[in-house]
């Protein structure tokens, strides 16, 4: 894998856990009305088979009580009818 390459996804999915860990705080924040609290957490499979990221992704779940869904890059599509299903 070229280093050029190799940065570009590390870079992404630095920006896509950024983006996750955002939302689920604004959700949180938000959320002090009877809005119902389910959590998801959407990762590629490459992402989750890192050991640190797939601690990252434990962690939330773990904190939020959240369902993760896994999806291989860049086929994000793959997990929409999964999670429009699970309405979170």
């Amino acid at each position: 894998m070229k280093p050029c390459a190799s940065l570009t996804r590390i870079t992404i999915m630095i920006l896509s856990a950024t983006l996750l860990l955002t939302c689920l705080s604004a959700c949180q924040a938000a959320n002090k009305s009877s809005w119902n609290k389910n959590y998801a957490i959407v990762v590629s499979k490459a992402a989750y088979s890192d050991s640190g990221w797939a601690e990252v992704v434990n962690n939330l779940k773990a904190k939020y009580n959240a369902k993760v869904f896994v999806y291989d890059f860049p086929n994000i599509e793959s997990v929409r009818k999964q999670l429009s299903d699970y309405m979170p």
